[in-house]
């Protein structure tokens, strides 16, 4: 309760009703991502995080039965009175909520991969969803579209990652024999599951030192160079301990693969022959864009924990061409050697194999979401 107060008090305060606008936008967090498509509308933003209180909203709701967190969203919808709102968190239960008390239309993007616990699902799982609706549900892919829709009243549009399909086509080489881990490392990570509380070293070390051990001894023997994409680009002094991580794991100096730009994690997998992931949402965003990509998804295997396997909540068995769910070095390895004697055509073909789309979708220019603004906003 303490820190709530403090919380509040270190709030920025506006003093004016917001203005009216046919677009809302959910959470002004990570919302610039959407400004090439929204600019256009002149659109509102509704803060959800405690940075910044409308107080004439916030008296009104102040003085009104009920949850004053619902009411303050509600006051401020009906202040905008949006045709439209918008938002990238896709597992924001308030978000569920606001078409029951609007007639306005909603629509999610999804912005990460999905697991089970710590994850909405379980959460959803343990809640009434009975007036949980939303109009249009972006989501990375069918499968995981199917899952929403158990909980959720709406329709569902597979369009893989918005920010993936803003990115145009890159016209960068390939790194000739390049082998290429992508990071997920961050400083501090500690969740509870099952009465089980996990850290750093559950996370990241036990799962990622036998996987990264394995690719450095597939390069040695196999003439390959070994990168990796690192995670916290945006903040040196993680960048550095991120460093160490990978150091004291390989037991030799770490190769990062960046550019000079803010599309870095990107141009990086363009440029890499082959990648590997564990469960990131980039290593699905590289198969989806046309790099050959390893899943080595074992960290549901390895806690006995459901929503961490390839293509979760899907079931296309525990290992396949290029995915293992299974910690197993022969399995890894028979997996490299294939996407490494593959052309990108037959990589191609091998995603349509395995019906990849339905995991991971790929809208390049986001056609689908432009046809939802302009259908429902005009212009």
């Amino acid at each position: 309760m303490l820190s709530k107060i403090k919380r509040f008090l270190k709030s920025k305060y506006v003093f004016r009703s917001p203005s009216k606008s046919n677009i809302l936008v959910f959470d002004k967090f990570n919302s610039h991502l959407l400004m090439t498509h929204l600019n256009l509308y002149n659109p509102s933003f509704l803060n959800i995080r405690g940075e910044e209180y409308n107080l004439p909203i916030l008296f009104k709701s102040f003085f009104q039965k009920g949850n004053l967190k619902e009411n303050y969203y509600n006051n401020y919808i009906s202040k905008v009175s949006p045709k439209l709102i918008i938002t990238l968190q896709d597992n924001n239960k308030d978000f569920y909520k606001l078409k029951s008390n609007t007639s306005c239309k909603t629509i999610f993007l999804q912005n990460g991969v999905r697991g089970y616990y710590t994850d909405i699902f379980d959460l959803l799982d343990r809640s009434n969803c009975e007036n949980f609706e939303v109009d249009y549900m972006l989501t990375f892919g069918e499968i995981v579209g199917y899952e929403f829709k158990k909980y959720l009243k709406g329709d569902v549009f597979p369009i893989g990652n918005f920010k993936n399909n803003q990115i145009s086509e890159m016209n960068l080489p390939k790194i000739k024999n390049s082998l290429t881990y992508i990071s997920q490392w961050s400083p501090n990570i500690n969740f509870v599951t099952k009465n089980k509380t996990y850290n750093n070293n559950d996370f990241f070390s036990n799962i990622e030192k036998p996987i990264l051990s394995f690719m450095r001894d597939f390069s040695k023997k196999n003439n390959k160079r070994l990168f990796v994409i690192p995670r916290n680009l945006d903040n040196l002094e993680n960048l550095e301990l991120e460093r160490l991580y990978f150091e004291s794991i390989l037991g030799e100096k770490v190769n990062f693969l960046t550019f000079e730009n803010e599309l870095s994690s990107y141009r990086a997998l363009k440029a890499s022959e082959v990648t590997v992931t564990v469960d990131s949402t980039l290593g699905y965003e590289a198969a989806a864009r046309g790099t050959k990509t390893a899943f080595f998804s074992v960290r549901s295997n390895i806690y006995k924990i459901p929503g961490w396997s390839y293509a979760w909540p899907d079931d296309p068995g525990e290992y396949g061409d290029f995915w293992t769910n299974i910690p197993c070095l022969q399995r890894y390895e028979a997996i490299l050697e294939r996407l490494f004697k593959i052309n990108d055509d037959e990589w191609k073909l091998l995603l349509d194999k395995n019906n990849f789309k339905k995991v991971m979708s790929f809208d390049p220019g986001n056609k689908i979401l432009k046809n939802i603004l302009k259908n429902e906003l005009g212009n």
